[in-house]
């Protein structure tokens, strides 16, 4: 069995990461009773994508780190 490569690995983290990121932005939308146009619904979801995106850029780094062991 061949290792995975770090491009084939960070590639299944960032898909799975916008997934997840909408996901949770439409749990919630739905759990909120929000339609598109309300204001704080807005900023919970920019903090949610700011927050997915700093923990993914983290994971991405940190199994860059694996591989170049």
């Amino acid at each position: 069995m061949s290792k995975p490569s770090e491009g084939k690995v960070c590639r299944a983290v960032i898909d799975r990461h916008d997934v997840m990121k909408n996901q949770v932005i439409a749990s919630v939308r739905e759990a909120l009773g929000a339609d598109e146009s309300n204001k704080a619904l807005s900023g919970i979801s920019e903090s949610v994508v700011k927050i997915f995106q700093v923990h993914t850029n983290g994971l991405i780094n940190n199994i860059s780190k694996e591989f170049a062991k």
